[in-house]
């Protein structure tokens, strides 16, 4: 598969999500996109409508100017990004990336602004720059704690351990080839192995949820690799957002099966490295589900 048959569906992609959005939108509706997968609606937006209200939060790490020069397609990216009328980032490190990538790429000037904001001046406009920490909600935590769900599920953590504990670790993870799930399950691995007198006090509860990608028959994929799906997935033919010509057709279906494979080779890596856990160091060590949390389940594991 090509990069240029690649860029070009995500081109097509967010064009047609934007026109699919007119449809429906107001006149005066502020419109808020959210991370990597559109990144260039803010353009497409802008294009069709040069005074609408556009947020855009990137909610993935924004990388260093260094690496993100590294991208072919930076410029377009950064414009579009730009066409936005306020930009947010999960934490400093990704905003800062960000305005200096602007400044090193675009040769564009940044300056403090009133509410803790940075502006970057593109085009006669300020585009302000806000970071919104990803904060728990207490009450709503409060709440969950109060839930005959919240009692039942702790309970129900407590039936699936085989032998009492007294550290349990639990963690909940989306399979994804960068999630790290194998990188931390080598960890705690090593642990088992360097710590013996904790072997038996310990035990990892890791959850998996699907891919956010639910078109690529993650369902029969999982199935065939001997881990029975719990929850259904939903489908989605991301064809019916594309120009209805063959090359895209080719391009998406080449790109579809590049993905499962992708996904089928992390899922099946984590499978046997929790297989070779439980042989080396018996079930009761790691457990391994395949959930679909509810905010009350989530409490009740932490």
């Amino acid at each position: 598969i090509q990069y240029a048959d690649l860029w070009q569906a995500y081109c097509e992609v967010n064009e047609q999500f934007v026109h699919g959005l007119f449809q429906f939108k107001k006149e005066k509706d502020m419109v808020w996109i959210h991370d990597i997968y559109l990144l260039l609606a803010p353009f497409y937006l802008r294009k069709k409508d040069l005074n609408c209200n556009i947020g855009f939060f990137v909610q993935s790490p924004f990388p260093s100017s260094d690496v993100f020069k590294t991208c072919q397609h930076r410029i377009e990216l950064l414009k579009s990004l730009l066409c936005s009328d306020i930009i947010g980032f999960n934490v400093y490190e990704y905003s800062r990336n960000f305005t200096a990538a602007c400044r090193k790429i675009l040769k564009l000037s940044s300056s403090p602004k009133k509410g803790g904001y940075v502006g970057v001046e593109y085009n006669g406009r300020t585009i302000l720059i806000k970071v919104g920490q990803i904060r728990v909600n207490i009450e709503d935590v409060k709440k969950s704690l109060k839930t005959k769900e919240f009692s039942d599920y702790r309970e129900h953590i407590f039936q699936m351990l085989i032998q009492p504990k007294q550290f349990l670790l639990s963690s909940v993870d989306r399979i994804h080839p960068i999630s790290g799930i194998k990188q931390k399950l080598e960890g705690y691995q090593h642990f088992l192995r360097n710590c013996p007198n904790l072997r038996s006090k310990t035990c990892l509860m890791l959850f998996l949820l699907p891919p956010e990608c639910e078109n690529f028959g993650v369902e029969q994929l999982i199935a065939s690799d001997g881990f029975s799906p719990q929850i259904s997935f939903k489908s989605l033919d991301p064809s019916i957002f594309l120009k209805r010509n063959s090359q895209t057709r080719d391009s998406l279906n080449l790109h579809q099966n590049w993905t499962k494979d992708l996904l089928k080779n992390t899922l099946g890596d984590i499978l046997k490295l929790v297989a070779e856990i439980q042989n080396e160091f018996g079930h009761g060590c790691l457990i391994f589900r395949q959930e679909n949390l509810t905010q009350e389940q989530r409490c009740a594991l932490w």
